[in-house]
């Protein structure tokens, strides 16, 4: 009970509460949709009549978009900019 308490991560025992990835990730998706709402940006033709462009499942995250130059690029520099902001997050240190 006191590991719920203090807010043990997930199976993998991080340091870090489950609703800190939760926060990191609403980061992300605003990243995302705003990369996706580019007039460069070009939809999956599968996603675009729902304007999808990304997936979260479990620990994965898949992106979709057009294979043109354009699209590829917005969600490289929108991952550049989720890295420099998130990455490398502090090192939790063993007892």
């Amino acid at each position: 009970m006191a590991s719920l308490l203090v807010g043990v991560g997930s199976a993998r025992e991080t340091p870090y509460p489950p609703i800190f990835f939760t926060l990191v990730m609403e980061v992300f998706v605003g990243i995302l949709t705003s990369r996706s709402f580019m007039p460069e940006f070009r939809y999956f033709w599968r996603c675009r009549a729902t304007t999808l462009s990304y997936l979260f499942f479990v620990d994965d995250v898949f992106l979709f978009c057009e294979a043109d130059l354009p699209s590829v690029k917005l969600f490289k520099e929108g991952l550049q900019i989720f890295s420099k902001w998130f990455w490398p997050l502090p090192e939790h240190k063993q007892k």
